[in-house]
Order: structure tokens, then sequence, then C-alpha cells
């Protein structure tokens, strides 16, 4: 059965040192590194419309994609996190480009969608040539380097649930949090525990591809535990309680790694 990855986008990619290393013209490292961080711009959210600098950044990795997975780890890596651990992923039998599906959440930034974009452009034009119908870009709503106040924060943290949540397939999903900015680990991490979900990511510049894989089991105790204490009322935490709404936990959502 395919699988169906679904991918947290940082915004590695348009490092400085990626970008040195892609040996970028200086107009296009000028452009990238004039785009705004905490900054929504509507026409970035369009994943088609391809800006000079972002169009000269994917035919230079797609030009080296010959390189990959050796490369990772490697000092003159160009390719950001979310590449570099599908390319792990690719080597070790865990994703096949060819009929698995991959599903893209990037922060709501105009960085975070520039990155987004650029995978999912290097997905589809790469060798790995991924359908563009197997490719799904999720915005997270209010996804921000600074969410502002505490209320603020909470709601983009119940979207991102939201999204992961929604983007679950039964015997299907992997999480792959390689990318994206560090406030994201622990819903992946506790979606990955509470769902039976394998995780796998890669450790800063290591090239060795680590993994949390949850037993398949139904109703764990671990759910039922948690869903009693926080129906009871005791200390509500909007974080983990937010994750545990969901009904169905006989729903088994894990692919199947062997």
């Amino acid at each position: 059965m395919p699988r169906q990855l679904i991918v947290s986008c940082g915004t590695s990619q348009i490092d400085e040192k990626k970008l040195n290393k892609a040996d970028l013209s200086f107009s296009a490292k000028r452009d990238i590194k004039d785009v705004k961080g905490n900054e929504v711009d509507d026409e970035a959210y369009n994943r088609f419309s391809r800006k000079d600098y972002a169009n000269e950044l994917i035919l230079k990795l797609v030009s080296r994609w010959n390189v990959l997975p050796a490369i990772v780890g490697n000092d003159n890596n160009p390719f950001g996190a979310e590449i570099s651990t599908l390319a792990k992923m690719q080597e070790e039998g865990i994703f096949d480009p060819s009929h698995d599906s991959v599903v893209i959440l990037y922060s709501d930034t105009e960085k975070g969608s520039l990155c987004a974009g650029i995978v999912y452009h290097l997905l589809m034009e790469s060798s790995w040539t991924v359908a563009d119908a197997r490719i799904t870009l999720v915005r997270v709503t209010g996804l921000r380097e600074d969410m502002g106040d505490q209320q603020r924060a909470a709601q983009a943290e119940r979207s991102l649930c939201d999204c992961i949540r929604d983007s679950l397939r039964p015997n299907q999903s992997i999480l792959v949090v390689t990318g994206g900015f560090k406030s994201v680990i622990p819903f992946f991490t506790a979606f990955a525990l509470v769902y039976g979900v394998p995780m796998f990511y890669l450790f800063e510049a290591s090239s060795n591809l680590r993994s949390i894989k949850p037993p398949r089991i139904k109703k764990p105790t671990l759910w039922q535990e948690w869903k009693q204490y926080f129906s009871s009322g005791a200390e509500p935490q909007d974080a983990l309680s937010y994750i545990l709404i969901a009904e169905d936990s006989e729903t088994q959502f894990g692919a199947p790694l062997v």
C-alpha cells in the first residue's frame, strides 16, 4: 500500500549556507535573502508562481540530484532538511517517490510559503518525478516566528493539530519532522505516540536517519488514560488535550514499515 508522508517544512533551504553551496547568482541570493520571515505575501501562497530567484535555485538543485543521498551530512550539501531527510528515507526503502504521497505543512509566512513551493517543485521536477496529484501543500494558519500573545499562539497550535490530524490516512501515515520550527516537534511527537504513527528525522547535520516507531496497537492505554485525565477537568492543557479530541481511537493510522 502506498504511504503518505506528512512533512514539516521549514526554511533551511534558503539559509545563507545552503544558498552559498547551491552556487546561485548574486542577484538570486540577494532576492531570496530579501524575503521576510513574518510578512505574509498572498502571491507567495500560489505554488505555481515561479519567481525568477526561486526558479534558479530549483534548477541548480535539480542539476545536483545525482549526489543524493550520499551528500547528506556532508559540509557541501546544498539541500534543505526536507529533501535531505526524504533522500535518506528513500535509501532505506521507507519512501517510494513512484507511489507514495507527500503532504507539506508550512508556516503562515512568506518564507514558509517560498520554501514549501521549492520543495513542491523539487519533488516533481527531479528524477523522483512525484506526480502533482500526490503532493498536497497545507498552510498552517497563524504559525509564524512570532505568534504574538498566548491566545494567538494557542490558536496556531490548534491549527497545526487540525492540519496533522486531517492529513492522517489509515495504515498509510508517516511523520517527517526534520524541517520546520522547533515548536512543531512536540505536536508531531505527540501525534506519533497517541496515534501510533512512525516518525522520522535527521539529527541536525547528521546523515543518520533516526525514528520513533510506536507499537501498532488499537486503543492504547496511554490514549485512554489521557482522555480520562482531561475529561475530568484536571488542569486543562490546550496543546495535548486538543490532540485527543477525536473519538476514533480504534483506527490505526501508522504505515507498516515491513
